[in-house]
């Protein structure tokens, strides 16, 4: 400083500690404001605001379903109600869209958020109508038919509304905590389907009801085992007949086997929920009474 002449006008110690502490103080203010606000749209019981918004965004989601469904009916496919369909599409996929970029940039680990199935599926139900939006028009032939059938995607918005119901987020843990009973079953399934399929194929080949390959065969026996029967497909054999009606027996037992590890998964973990929910309401009933004394009362 002395050698470029330049004059040196030390900063006072308090000052810069005060600069500090503002600094801090600011940061720490807007931490509290990102928690509030991730609270305010992940926890509907968080505030009496929170219920409202939550009661919005189902109403728009509802909307949206429905204005899916009113475009598809062919009395309603005029151009001026196109016209009005798609302003209310357009109306909806703003709100979500809105919804969807505030909770990533407040979230607190933008990983996390990417990998949760429900922020997932609420980018799938916007991802359509912007790729529409932005290709549609460059597109001609197959191609702007592949990228019609994306918007079949919105029909995932109505998967928005399990964010809204504690008791289908359960569901939805209960099924991940079975997904290895669930594998087991998918196997023994395929099995079974390829099994009789074979073996009715080799019955009934020869008479013509529809047993005209294996993979014809195959799904009369995805049919009969989910007991839906449709009918289009009957074996006309006394064998046939046979083979069919131990196919319905063992589904009855294959059918009833994994409901009772789901069930009994599924009743641990609402007793768990059932507790969570107690603890949780115990918290804020003790918060409120808390607030109503005075610090002295709170300190003693």
């Amino acid at each position: 400083m002395d050698f470029f002449k330049i004059p040196f006008r030390p900063q006072p110690v308090m000052s810069v500690k005060k600069t500090i502490g503002e600094i801090e103080t600011e940061q720490s203010r807007l931490q509290a404001f990102r928690w509030r606000l991730w609270e305010f749209l992940e926890s509907p019981d968080s505030s009496k605001y929170a219920r409202i918004w939550a009661l919005v965004d189902v109403a728009v989601i509802l909307i949206s379903i429905l204005t899916v469904i009113l475009e598809s009916m062919p009395d309603l496919k005029g151009e001026e109600n196109m016209r009005v369909f798609a302003i209310i599409d357009t109306i909806c996929v703003a709100f979500f869209t809105f919804d969807f970029t505030i909770r990533l940039i407040i979230c607190p680990s933008a990983l996390d958020f990417a990998k949760t199935p429900l922020n997932v599926l609420d980018f799938l139900a916007i991802m359509p109508f912007y790729l529409e939006l932005a290709v549609g028009s460059l597109l001609q032939g197959s191609a702007l038919t592949a990228l019609k059938v994306l918007r079949i995607f919105r029909i995932m918005r109505v998967m928005k509304l399990i964010r809204h119901s504690k008791r289908l987020i359960l569901m939805g843990r209960v099924i991940q905590d079975c997904l290895s009973e669930l594998t087991l079953l998918l196997i023994i399934w395929l099995m079974g389907v390829l099994t009789f399929g074979t073996v009715m194929y080799y019955i009934e080949s020869e008479r013509d009801n529809g047993f005209d390959s294996i993979l014809h065969s195959c799904w009369w026996a995805v049919v009969s085992i989910s007991t839906v029967g449709y009918g289009d497909m009957c074996p006309e054999t006394g064998l046939g007949k046979l083979v069919g009606s131990c196919l319905l027996f063992i589904s009855m037992v294959y059918l009833a086997l994994p409901m009772t590890v789901i069930v009994s998964k599924f009743n641990k973990a609402f007793e768990k929920f059932k507790d969570d929910e107690n603890v949780e309401l115990a918290h804020q009933m003790s918060a409120v009474r808390a607030r109503g004394k005075t610090p002295e009362a709170i300190e003693a």
